[in-house]
């Protein structure tokens, strides 16, 4: 019976990531302000802010100022110019 699966552990999987869909919608609907998403889903900001954390949600201004930037070919060109100078081309 390792095909069983548990009628408690299932549900608790699928309220979790219920939760985790209408937060992220309503953090949409108001442009990430924390403090309108908590007021309209009724609960605290506090409890909002875990919730955002143990769901492993991140606002796009987050996401973006830690997203690195890619090189753009110039700047390959060049770097692999300065190795060649100096002897470093593999």
């Amino acid at each position: 019976e390792g095909t069983a699966v548990s009628l408690k552990k299932l549900t608790k999987q699928l309220v979790i990531e219920l939760e985790k869909q209408i937060i992220f919608k309503s953090l949409q609907a108001h442009d990430w302000n924390r403090k309108k998403t908590a007021q309209a889903l009724r609960i605290s900001y506090r409890a909002l802010l875990y919730k955002i954390r143990d769901a492993g949600l991140s606002s796009p201004r987050a996401v973006a100022s830690a997203a690195p930037i890619a090189p753009d070919a110039t700047d390959l060109e060049e770097e692999g110019e300065a190795r060649a100078a100096v002897g470093m081309d593999d």
